[in-house]
């Protein structure tokens, strides 16, 4: 059931109902409802389901499912977890961190380029073959937010050691 799976979901990432109602802009006493509500087939609005789908970090498939409006899929069981989800998931507990404006714009600006990364897959400066002959060196790679990007000698993130009659390429 619905409230079941919310309760759950809440507990999960280590909430109160009185969080999660703040998160929605509801009051406790609607959550604490909805979860205790044991009727088969008791389904929120949707502007309801999309507030809940976001602060628990779930799809709105997952409460649809809960509630018995969709079936199970064994494909969707064995299936790898969804990125773009995740993706959207960091943007917005980034959002939620109590920090300073300009560290929470850091870390989104950092999901987003690991984002653009795992898109391009070996596109653009992340597949850039580093050929032999270049002569020996240390090759840094830094997130947007540390510098502006892009490859340089230096203080980053990611490094690899790279030698005369060697070649070098960027994880993606």
């Amino acid at each position: 059931m619905i409230g079941e799976f919310i309760r759950a979901r809440r507990k999960t990432l280590g909430m109160s109902q009185q969080a999660l109602g703040d998160a929605i802009g509801r009051d406790q006493q609607l959550i604490s409802q909805i979860e205790r509500n044991r009727e088969p087939g008791y389904l929120p609005s949707i502007e309801l389901l999309r507030a809940l789908s976001r602060a628990l970090h779930c799809s709105i498939e997952d409460l649809l499912r809960a509630a018995g409006y969709l079936e199970e899929s064994k494909e969707a069981e064995a299936a790898e977890p969804d990125n773009e989800r995740i993706f959207v998931t960091l943007i917005d507990l980034t959002d939620q961190l109590r920090v300073p404006s300009h560290l929470k714009m850091a870390l989104r600006e950092d999901i987003s380029w690991v984002r653009r990364r795992w898109e391009q897959e070996g596109q653009g400066p992340a597949g850039q073959e580093y050929r032999p002959g270049g002569g020996s060196s240390r090759l840094h790679h830094t997130p947007p937010s540390v510098t502006g990007g892009g490859s340089e000698v230096g203080e980053a993130h990611d490094a690899a050691d790279t030698y005369s009659g060697e070649s070098f390429r960027f994880a993606s």
